[in-house]
């Protein structure tokens, strides 16, 4: 019971805001504990009080109560019932929507300060995440443009920004959904309260009801915020998507000049080789000439006269030259028409490369014992000698190849018999 000395008025005003809790409080706090007493039967017993504060046990004091917390529901209850003009609580179902209405209007914009706004602060987020997009889309237009010129910034291939900045949006979204399963639960619970109190009490007021203005004002803020983020990280992955369109671009251009600065590199390699196969070999018949020789012919002065050295090294260096010169630009057509020849020969193909190698070889060594001022019958005798050996080279090679192939059947055949007969 209240002490004599402090009214009725004032102690339910105490009791409702929570200074006092029980008659015995001030004993309670004396004695530090977090019980308080009871007589049951004469002996005492102890309850947990969920109501009294918890003590500060650094320094031994209480917690200072706060008595105008705008989001304590017991002050603003008693604030409510404070007031002189306010309609009277006749029933508990217009208390019970007296109490849920306060605890609804709790963060109303229009009754809590700039601190307790919790949707500006999304609000900003949002804004702040769009201004930041915004501004990567100007800073990417300028490096389009500057790429136009041929220069390529760092910043239009990093999308790092960008990662972060769709990380936080998506933060953002996931706490508004959250919200929004709050307020979206506690508005269908509210309807449900007042559909209940409707049907108790029929006869109460409108003040039993409780109003949803605030829900609904919360929730349509969601939604537009959310609309916004949305936005915002549409737009952002549609940057980071032209970022790597340009990347792509940029690659392909990068590759494209490549392949020119090849193609230029390989025309002055062709010019070169032109050169070189055209003068390497009269560089070779040059240097004979230059040798001591008593094989040339020489005038009076005992030198080689100038138009028969020419004669000879325009004739040979240009014989050898110009067939060079026709299969370094018709490699590939070369390429192509052994491949047809050797289709066509099936695997008699690398007989006739031997073949062919061996007339090579054989008109490289006969041409000049023909063309020299031996006897007759030293040149005849030593292309005799040279046939012999070519012949006796593809007999010897044909014998290794029909030994192989008689080796090659036996395995298979005792392979064959081994497996059989297992």
């Amino acid at each position: 019971m209240p002490t004599a000395e402090t009214s009725k008025p004032g102690f339910y005003i105490k009791w409702f805001s929570g200074m006092v809790h029980n008659p015995h409080a001030s004993l309670v706090r004396q004695r530090g504990m977090g019980y308080r007493p009871m007589m049951i039967g004469g002996h005492s017993s102890k309850e947990p009080r969920a109501s009294q504060p918890s003590r500060n046990l650094a320094d031994g004091t209480w917690p200072e109560l706060k008595l105008d917390d705008p989001l304590n529901v017991s002050q603003i209850v008693n604030r409510h019932l404070l007031k002189q003009n306010r309609s009277a609580v006749e029933s508990v179902f217009e208390l019970a929507g007296l109490i849920t209405t306060c605890c609804v209007d709790l963060f109303d914009p229009h009754q809590v300060s700039e601190d307790y706004l919790f949707l500006d602060f999304f609000e900003n987020s949002i804004g702040q995440a769009s201004d930041k997009v915004a501004n990567y889309l100007r800073n990417f237009k300028g490096s389009v443009s500057e790429f136009k010129e041929g220069v390529v910034t760092e910043d239009i291939m990093d999308i790092t920004s960008e990662t972060e900045l769709m990380i936080e949006l998506d933060d953002i979204l996931d706490e508004l959904h959250t919200l929004k399963l709050v307020l979206t639960d506690q508005k269908s619970v509210v309807q449900d309260m007042n559909r209940t109190l409707r049907e108790s009490d029929r006869n109460a007021s409108a003040s039993a009801h409780v109003n949803t203005k605030t829900l609904e004002s919360h929730l349509q803020r969601i939604e537009q915020m959310e609309q916004a983020a949305s936005k915002a990280e549409k737009t952002l992955h549609r940057l980071v998507d032209l970022k790597q369109k340009q990347a792509s671009l940029t690659e392909a251009w990068y590759a494209r000049e490549s392949a020119r600065d090849t193609a230029r590199q390989g025309k002055t390699v062709v010019v070169f080789t032109v050169v070189t196969i055209i003068f390497l070999p009269v560089s070779f018949i040059a240097a004979i000439f230059a040798i001591d020789s008593n094989g040339f012919r020489r005038d009076e002065d005992d030198k080689i006269p100038f138009g028969y050295m020419l004669t000879y090294i325009l004739s040979i260096g240009l014989t050898i030259s110009i067939p060079l010169i026709v299969i370094a630009f018709n490699v590939d057509r070369i390429a192509r028409w052994f491949g047809s020849l050797r289709g066509m020969f099936g695997r008699f193909w690398h007989i006739s490369i031997v073949i062919a190698l061996a007339a090579a070889v054989l008109t490289a060594v006969i041409g000049p014992v023909w063309t020299s001022k031996l006897a007759g019958g030293i040149k005849a005798s030593v292309s005799i000698v040279l046939i012999m050996l070519l012949v006796v080279a593809a007999i010897g090679l044909t014998m290794h190849k029909l030994m192989t192939s008689l080796s090659r059947k036996v395995s298979v055949t005792t392979s064959s018999g081994s497996s059989w007969a297992s």
